[in-house]
């Protein structure tokens, strides 16, 4: 039986139909993660610490809100760079304007919550180096012997975010063996 190669990916063969669809959405993912992960390292970023005469918003609230915050933004940036762009300079869409906006909506939120997460190391990271300058100068004093709460809490954190890339890594290989499954049945049945 003759091997008729189909690219299923880059249907033209094109470096620009190749390259440009995966530039637009890293480009998106850097800005998102590099915002977020900016605006949770500054004084500012940790609102809803409750202000003179409001209640403080608890943690799930406040993760949440930040996460739909993220969604709005992208929600007018999303649409520009991964269906108006690829139609500007001629790229196929494999996809429909729904199923693009459906896969969106969680890559957004998981992208602007692993920004939360970075920005949480990168500012406890801060804070453990101005403590330990801090007790080195003699301003703070030392916790007493094995009741250091930091590098349980570092260590805590950087378990949660390997388990979600180990994790992530497996979704997308299940997936894949689904989609390649899929079309071995397509071939067989021709």
């Amino acid at each position: 039986m003759p091997l008729t190669a189909v690219p299923l990916f880059n249907p033209q063969g094109g470096y620009a139909t190749y390259v440009l669809p995966a530039a637009f959405v890293l480009i998106l993912q850097q800005t998102l993660l590099i915002g977020v992960g900016l605006l949770g390292t500054t004084p500012e970023g940790n609102l809803g610490a409750g202000r003179a005469g409001t209640p403080a918003a608890g943690p799930i609230a406040r993760v949440v809100g930040k996460g739909l915050a993220y969604l709005a933004l992208e929600a007018f940036i999303l649409p520009l760079y991964l269906i108006a762009l690829p139609y500007f300079y001629g790229l196929p869409r494999l996809g429909s304007v729904a199923a693009i906006l459906a896969l969106a909506v969680p890559f957004v939120l998981s992208v602007g919550f692993l920004g939360l997460v970075v920005a949480a190391i990168f500012s406890y990271l801060v804070a453990y180096c101005l403590v330990n300058a801090l007790v080195a100068v003699e301003v703070m004093s030392h916790w007493s012997s094995g009741h250091d709460p930091r590098p349980r809490i570092f260590a805590t954190s950087m378990g949660v975010l390997l388990s979600v890339f180990v994790l992530t890594g497996g979704f997308v290989r299940s997936i894949s063996r689904r989609h390649l499954s899929r079309i071995a049945q397509m071939e067989d049945e021709q």
